[in-house]
């Protein structure tokens, strides 16, 4: 238990040294965009969890079944996920059909002038 206690401690330092470290190198105008991605991208409360359940699954089966499991699992997941969308036959035609469109294929609003960018520093 002390181990995982260790472990949990040094990832929360590790966190905060790579978020510090990407927001100290980012530039202003670009800092919302990356912090998304990077939010978008890395291991988040579900993962953490999921991480947990296959951990106590291997316990108490044995590796080889709680994997197969977590396949089952995936698997009945994407089967739901296309019965959902069974007809659209792609998300571009799906968000058509929801009328949302991408904003890059919009026209631009009128009137709209692009925020000045300073010129990159050497």
């Amino acid at each position: 238990m002390a181990a995982l206690a260790v472990l949990g401690a040094s990832d929360a330092v590790s966190v905060v040294i790579r978020v510090t470290l990407v927001q100290l190198e980012t530039p202003d105008e670009m800092r919302g965009r990356v912090n998304a991605v990077r939010f978008a991208v890395s291991p988040a409360p579900p993962i953490s969890l999921e991480i947990f359940r296959a951990g106590v699954m291997a316990a108490w089966l044995g590796a080889i079944p709680a994997v197969l499991v977590g396949g089952v699992g995936i698997l009945l997941g994407g089967a739901d996920l296309d019965a959902r969308l069974s007809g659209a036959s792609s998300l571009r035609q799906l968000l058509h059909e929801k009328d949302l469109k991408h904003p890059l294929d919009q026209p631009p609003t009128p009137g709209f002038v692009p925020a000045p960018t300073s010129p990159a520093s050497d």
